[in-house]
């Protein structure tokens, strides 16, 4: 009888162990499947004008895709950020696009089906992180389940720009799942109580992965696992997925420079929840930590240098920090009226003295949870905090000045903390109602998130949406404007582009496009006025100067243009549709040897370049050499047909050649 019963024992364990394994990946496929539902109408949607253009179409080194131009992205910055590898995946997702669909219309949805593809494996790993920290699987999809259908994850998922944030994702969320599978395969951590034999039914794997039980004391600490033997195989084993989590670690950090706050959750992770001494977290996270310093100097000297105009003082910079982490809490419990642009930059809220409640909210949160011995959510709340360290404003950045120090992409990763409270909290609940109602509550934010994910179908909506929940936002009144001018109505347009000039006066997009626009209308005075105002604003900005040179050619000031070009040139020597611009202002002037070198200097570089082929042509045909000129006027036409300048210089060359030829 006891052989028999032996045996039964052996048969039972392997039915429960085949049978968790039938709930692990059920969970994975219900995972996967709730956020597809949610962005699977992203893939009917097209690039947004917001950044989309910029950052793809109008890329020169992303579109086409090539070797050469991956090489550029790898080498040097581009538009103000050194994300290569993000660059990278877009480039793959471009390849994809031109060759399901035609070099003039990409199938746009490859862009949206990657984004959404990325958010599912973000969500599967905070999936696999939960279920080796929290040791059981239900509580663990939930909390997985919050990370991925909370309607602040809907910005970063529906704007390919944010491709980037999602991939930094993924490497990062990698990262600490190798961490904790490395700390897990040396087997130094502490343990807390052994978990009941509930927990242990519902997850075979729950006793190697429960650690610590937060607030509890240990209970006759013992490894859980075996410690690797020394031999050579089992030190590379370790070693490996060390190594392995230094690597994507940096790769996240190329994907989004934001990525460099790994190590901080890691710290949490280790000391709350691994609970290992200090000593040891130091030894394993100094390597990490030496190399997050060094990927923060990469990034910091590899940016384009783009001026702050407007930082808070040093002091006034934990305030701001904790009236972002507050407004971060009320849109985790309400995530309502959710917007791409809430309307607060920096000068409002230094102004503000309400900051100074917004930003005590935290501490006295943090202050009860200690109180209350509430460990978990302490933890948890860490995690979130930490994650968002990097946006916060300690170091000042463009976009917090420009536009708002709080952007629910910048909560993406930052969600893990309250995925970590969610599967905590369902794990040690006995109450029958816990499970229902957590789901019911994931069931209203997937809601709220497809409705969420509506206004993302093109500009229109999206700007219309946060002009109606966010009237504050300049860069609201300024894209609506920006669409009015697409759409014929230009006058209209101006005064949207006023009214972010009033609600941001150092918003220089709205200055800059209102120059852009009274340019068109012929109203050049004006259009100067507003270029210097961003000059002012911006002295060191090479698009600025060049805006304004070319307001004051149309005015016939070349001398004056002269010097706006140069002082273009000097901030972005680069900057070829300046030195191109300079060199027809020096070409009208009489100065052509000087304006010649110019465009030879464009030429030496890029060939091909119309804009250079355009001003050299046009030079030489000033000074009468026009067999000389014609063929880099027809060069030009051919590669940009729509340069009327290039076609009217070349009809008139080809015009006096022939007449020429006739003779007298």
């Amino acid at each position: 009888m006891p052989r028999k019963r032996k045996a039964s024992s052996r048969q039972g364990n392997g039915n429960a162990s085949r049978y968790s394994a039938r709930n692990f990946w059920l969970w994975c496929v219900i995972i996967a499947l709730v956020p597809a539902a949610i962005y699977a109408q992203t893939a009917l949607f097209r690039l947004l004008e917001w950044d989309d253009p910029l950052n793809i179409t109008r890329n020169p080194h992303l579109m086409p895709p090539s070797w050469h131009g991956l090489a550029e992205l790898w080498k040097a910055p581009y538009a103000g950020l050194y994300v290569p590898m993000a660059y990278t995946f877009l480039a793959g997702e471009t390849w994809l696009a031109l060759h399901l669909g035609t070099a003039t219309e990409p199938f746009w949805g490859i862009y949206h089906l990657g984004s959404v593809g990325l958010h599912i494996t973000n969500t599967l790993l905070v999936f696999v992180l939960l279920r080796r920290l929290v040791g059981r699987e239900l509580p663990a999809a939930l909390g997985a389940l919050l990370f991925a259908v909370h309607p602040l994850q809907v910005e970063s998922v529906a704007w390919i720009t944010e491709t980037r944030g999602l991939l930094s994702a993924t490497f990062g969320l990698s990262t600490i799942w190798l961490y904790v599978s490395w700390v897990d395969t040396r087997g130094d951590f502490k343990t807390g109580a052994e978990p009941a034999a509930s927990d242990t039914a519902s997850s075979p794997s729950s006793a190697r992965s429960n650690f610590a039980l937060l607030g509890k004391p240990a209970v006759a600490p013992k490894p859980r696992f075996e410690t690797p033997s020394n031999d050579s195989t089992g030190s590379w084993r370790v070693s490996g997925w060390y190594m392995a989590a230094l690597a994507t670690f940096i790769l996240a950090v190329l994907s989004k420079p934001s990525a460099v706050s790994i190590p901080l959750v890691l710290l949490v992770v280790d000391f709350a929840i691994l609970r290992r001494s200090w000593r040891a977290i130091g030894l394993s996270l100094g390597p990490m930590v030496a190399l997050a310093l060094v990927l923060a100097a990469i990034t910091k000297t590899q940016q384009s240098g783009d001026v702050v105009p407007e930082v808070a003082p040093p002091i006034d910079r934990p305030r701001l920090a904790g009236d972002a982490i507050s407004f971060y809490l009320y849109k985790l419990f309400v995530p309502w009226n959710l917007a791409p642009d809430y309307g607060r930059p920096v000068h409002r809220l230094v102004a503000a003295g309400w900051t100074w409640l917004t930003a005590a909210l935290p501490i006295a949160i943090a202050a009860v949870l200690v109180w209350r011995r509430q460990w978990k959510l302490l933890t948890a709340a860490a995690v979130f905090v930490v994650a968002l360290l990097p946006v916060l404003g300690f170091i000042p950045f463009v976009y917090q000045s420009y536009y708002s120090t709080v952007a629910d992409r910048y909560a993406y990763l930052a969600l893990l903390g309250p995925a970590f409270a969610l599967a905590w909290w369902l794990a040690d609940q006995k109450a029958g109602w816990a499970v229902p109602a957590a789901a019911g509550i994931l069931g209203v934010l997937a809601l709220l998130s497809a409705f969420q994910v509506r206004f993302w179908r093109n500009e229109t909506a999206l700007f219309r949406h946060a002009l109606d929940v966010s009237p504050q936002s300049a860069l609201a009144w300024d894209e609506v404007g920006r669409q009015l001018v697409q759409q014929g109505q230009a006058e209209k347009a101006l005064e949207y582009f006023f009214k972010a000039q009033k609600l941001h006066p150092g918003f220089f997009t709205a200055f800059n496009d209102a120059g852009t626009t009274l340019a068109g209308l012929q109203r050049l005075p004006e259009a100067e006025d507003q270029f210097a105002a961003v000059v002012r604003l911006i002295p060191n900005d090479h698009i600025a100067r060049y805006n304004l040179g070319n307001a004051l050619v149309l005015q016939d000031r070349l001398g004056e243009a002269e010097r706006s070009f140069a002082e273009a040139l000097r901030c972005d020597p680069n900057f070829h549709l300046a030195r191109c611009a300079y060199a027809l202002a020096l070409g009208a002037q009489g100065k052509s040897q000087a304006a010649l070198q110019q465009v030879d200097h464009v030429l030496l570089r890029k060939p091909n370049e119309p804009q250079a082929l355009s001003a050299k042509g046009r030079i030489l045909a000033h000074i009468g050499q026009d067999a000389a000129a014609e063929p880099f006027l027809a060069a030009a036409v051919r590669l940009n047909s729509a340069d009327v300048e290039a076609r009217q210089a070349l009809d008139q060359v080809r015009a006096r050649l022939q007449a020429g030829s006739r003779g007298p």
